[in-house]
This record gives structure tokens, C-alpha cells and sequence, in this order.
């Protein structure tokens, strides 16, 4: 009876052992998988900022797979490339409104501002911006700045809710600070 309990314990001492292995294995092709997405966003969202082509929106199990990933994915699919809007939709951009600096978009974790760039951050400020001081409205939706074919994406706002720049009501509505 002992011996089988030993054979069972050094058993289950070499079963954790694999798993273990098998974990850090599935977490190092998740880490890869996930990079590996990040970088074909990233290659979508250029293509779209640089050609005609627009990228549907992901489809529901495709959000799904990255809401699983833990990807701002979604997000990075729905935005209208700069390409596709008319010079008439396009709000000029003024120089009496403030622009966010270099320092204080290094000033953001890593984490949050992902792969922002300033100049598209800059942009979506000012079309806030303007947007406010011509309505002299308190608040504005995701879903109404999609409407007004701003450059909207989470992770933008996620950066400018950082800088404290825009907060969140409890509706999910935004406003400037």
C-alpha cells in the first residue's frame, strides 16, 4: 500500500510538473498571439489612414476573440481613416485651441496610450474642443462622436481621461475639463 502511494505521489509530482509547463507554454503563445494582433491592427489601421480601403467592423465572435485577448481591438476597426472623409467633413484646425505635447503623452502608462500617436491625438482633441465651444453642450456620447465623424477610438479617450482632460459621467457621456 505505501509503495502504491509512492508511485501515485511521484506521479502527480511529475502530472504538476507538466502542467506547469504546459501553462508557462500556453502563456508565452497567448503573449505571442496577442502581440501578433496588436501588430496586425496596427498594419490595418495604417493601411486605412494611408488608402481608400476601409476595414469593416469586427464581426460579434470576432470581438469575442478579442475581448479574450485582452485587445482594444474593436475599437482600433471601427475608426473612419482620414482617407475616406470628404475636405468638407473635415473641421479646419484652429490655432486657439490647446494641443497636447510630447511630454504629456510620455506622462501616460505605456498600458494606457498603447499605440496613440500624437498628431491623431491632437486632432480628436480639437475636433472635442471645437466641438464644445460651438454647442456650448455639457456632454457628448461615443455614439453621437461617431455621428460627427470624429476620430473617436478608446484608447484615445482612455489618454485624455489620464491627462484629465475629459471625464466620464456615469452615463458614459464626456466632457472637457
Amino acid at each position: 500500500m505505501l509503495e502504491n502511494l509512492r508511485v501515485i505521489k511521484a506521479k502527480h509530482t511529475a502530472l504538476c510538473s507538466q502542467v506547469k509547463e504546459m501553462a508557462a507554454a500556453q502563456k508565452e503563445s497567448m503573449d505571442s498571439i496577442r502581440g501578433s494582433l496588436i501588430n496586425a491592427m496596427e498594419l490595418i489601421q495604417h493601411l486605412q489612414q494611408t488608402t481608400d480601403v476601409e476595414v469593416q467592423p469586427l464581426t460579434e465572435s470576432e470581438q469575442e476573440s478579442a475581448e479574450l485577448l485582452g485587445s482594444t481591438v474593436s475599437q482600433t476597426t471601427a475608426e473612419v481613416p482620414p482617407s475616406v472623409e470628404t475636405s468638407s467633413q473635415q473641421q479646419p484646425l484652429s490655432c486657439e485651441h490647446e494641443e497636447l505635447s510630447e511630454a504629456m503623452l510620455e506622462k501616460v502608462p505605456v498600458s494606457i496610450r498603447v499605440n496613440i500617436k500624437l498628431a491623431d491625438l491632437n486632432v480628436f482633441y480639437q475636433q472635442l474642443q471645437q466641438h464644445f465651444s460651438k454647442n456650448n453642450s455639457g456632454s457628448l456620447s461615443v455614439q453621437k462622436m461617431k455621428q460627427l465623424k470624429m476620430k473617436v477610438s478608446d484608447a484615445k479617450l482612455k489618454v485624455l481621461q489620464h491627462l484629465s482632460v475629459v471625464k466620464m459621467d456615469r452615463k458614459g457621456h464626456f466632457h472637457l475639463i
